[in-house]
């Protein structure tokens, strides 16, 4: 009866460690959308500052609305990233390695 008892115990701690890899998985993937948007933010500005072209509205239209909403996201990912501290200072966030995906070694 005690045996079933930490058999039972140890298939709870597996199912909660697949339900945090699970998180582990979706963080690190809106980590990754949010430094992608970040960067091709980062470029076309770059572009507009240098060259006073707009790469965005040159692919997309000149505010069509997956234009605005691309603007939109690209600021909402560089607000984010300006107010979240965690990130930039974490041993695995994007700013340690310059991805949020790469491991340290």
């Amino acid at each position: 009866m005690r045996l079933d008892s930490l058999r039972q115990l140890a298939d709870y701690g597996n199912d909660t460690k697949k339900e945090v890899n699970k998180y582990d998985e979706k963080n690190e993937l809106s980590q990754l959308a949010i430094s992608d948007l970040v960067v091709v933010g980062g470029i076309n500005w770059g572009l507009i500052g240098f060259f006073n072209f707009d790469l965005v509205s040159a692919i997309f239209g000149t505010m069509t609305l997956i234009t605005r909403v691309i603007f939109a996201l690209v600021g909402i990912s560089a607000i984010y990233v300006a107010f979240m501290p965690s990130l930039m200072e974490s041993e695995e966030g994007f700013m340690s390695s310059g991805h949020p995906t790469a491991k340290s070694t």
